[in-house]
């Protein structure tokens, strides 16, 4: 990708944002059982899989049918599950009588954190959760890395998703540049924590953040008035300062190579998919519509105008609307 080109696509990422390992050495497969399931998976990792500590909030609807799957909500790389999705899963949960998880991934939230980091990895650890939490079916909405992961499960084990609900994502491998993206942004936000002063509120950390990000790279935060966007995103460390939920130094020394993050996707999933983009996002799922159905035949799509990367944070509504019919729809079929 040329500078001018690169330029424009980190101005258009990060635009929508503030709206709203070395290869490791292939070896054998290693099989992995997991307790609350009666079927064995091979790993797609070149090494043992380790399970983490998974923080997540489990969401009851008003009046629950048990016969139905639940839902499962999962957020996009360097987020956190509230942050994400705010309240829309209780919407969600109640308008379609079904119990909801939502999930922080590995590194992010309040999730463990791990110098072990990929996409792939992240496929493990759902199908893991899911064991855990003895759930044989579920419903993914993911948005981003979130989507990414639901993806890829369900290629991996179709008979454990009744359908699929994607926000944002290919299902090919994520260009170079995107990652490229994440880099330059988790660097900034990892000198940002650094040159925090102590002492500071929540809103005066975000702020701050906010503001030493623009000075460094207007691109990436554009100056502008009213809420950071962050709120959500920060902590407080042990010493009292405020730093972010995510893990960013593994995060950023992973995303530095795609290769070493993720294989590509291979399989066929032939259940419901629905696929959920904005206009303006500088993915471009639009042009990605034939290699999505060539793993997802049954994969409908829906463009939402105007908006970019977080269609559900500028339209939860018409969001909300739009997922809550397909869900139904599907249940009835």
């Amino acid at each position: 990708m040329n500078g001018n080109l690169c330029g424009r696509f980190i101005q258009r990422l990060a635009k929508n944002l503030i709206k709203v390992k070395p290869q490791l050495p292939q070896c054998n497969q290693i099989i992995t059982k997991r307790k609350c399931s009666s079927v064995v998976y091979p790993s797609s990792l070149p090494y043992r899989y380790t399970p983490v500590h998974f923080a997540y909030d489990l969401i009851l609807p008003a009046k629950a049918n048990d016969e139905l799957p639940p839902l499962i909500f999962l957020h996009g790389i360097n987020s956190a599950k509230e942050w994400c999705w705010g309240d829309l899963p209780q919407i969600i949960a109640d308008r379609t009588e079904r119990k909801a998880y939502s999930l922080d991934a590995r590194n992010h939230g309040d999730s463990g954190w791990y110098e072990d980091f990929d996409f792939d990895l992240n496929v493990e650890d759902l199908l893991y959760f899911m064991d855990e939490h003895c759930i044989e079916k579920a419903t993914i909405v993911g948005h981003s890395m979130g989507g990414l992961t639901g993806y890829r499960a369900s290629v991996k084990a179709p008979e454990r998703f009744e359908m699929l609900i994607v926000e944002e994502m290919y299902a090919k491998k994520v260009p170079q540049d995107v990652m490229d993206f994440l880099t330059v942004t988790s660097k900034l936000w990892i000198e940002a924590e650094e040159c925090m002063p102590a002492g500071l509120e929540e809103e005066e950390a975000e702020r701050f953040i906010t503001e030493y990000v623009h000075s460094k790279n207007p691109s990436l935060v554009p100056k502008k008035k009213g809420p950071s966007g962050l709120t959500g995103l920060l902590r407080k460390d042990q010493s009292g300062r405020f730093v972010f939920k995510a893990n960013l130094r593994v995060i950023q020394n992973k995303v530095s190579d795609i290769d070493s993050m993720m294989s590509e996707v291979d399989g066929v999933y032939e259940g419901p998919t629905y696929v959920i983009y904005g206009s303006r996002s500088p993915f471009e799922i639009y042009n990605h519509k034939e290699n999505i159905q060539s793993h997802f035949p049954k994969a409908m799509f829906l463009e939402f105008q105007a908006v970019g990367h977080y269609v559900h944070k500028k339209y939860p509504k018409e969001f909300t609307e739009k997922v809550v019919k397909f869900i139904l729809e599907q249940t009835e079929k």
